[in-house]
């Protein structure tokens, strides 16, 4: 735990972050990750693909930052069906 020290998380070029868990939970993740199988390539539709570039383009042209922009879009099906549950 080359990075943890005096109970933070030191990253080159960054400040130190507090842990509240210790170096310990950090190892245990490690070790289970170690473990982990192999997963497959995780994939975007898209539809969603779609929907995120209208999203940024109409938010970054106005310099806004509310979620709330629906600007036409949204659950209308415009890139393709919904299905499932979404949420923040």
């Amino acid at each position: 735990m080359a990075f943890i020290k005096g109970g933070a998380l030191w990253v080159p070029g960054a400040s130190g972050v507090c842990l509240k868990e210790g170096a310990g939970a950090y190892e245990d993740a490690i070790s289970a990750l170690e473990k982990q199988q192999d997963m497959p390539p995780v994939t975007v539709p898209e539809g969603l693909l779609k929907s995120v570039t209208a999203f940024v383009n109409k938010l970054g042209a106005s310099g806004s930052r509310s979620l709330s922009y629906a600007g036409g879009h949204g659950m209308k099906n415009e890139f393709g069906a919904w299905s499932g549950g979404y949420g923040e």
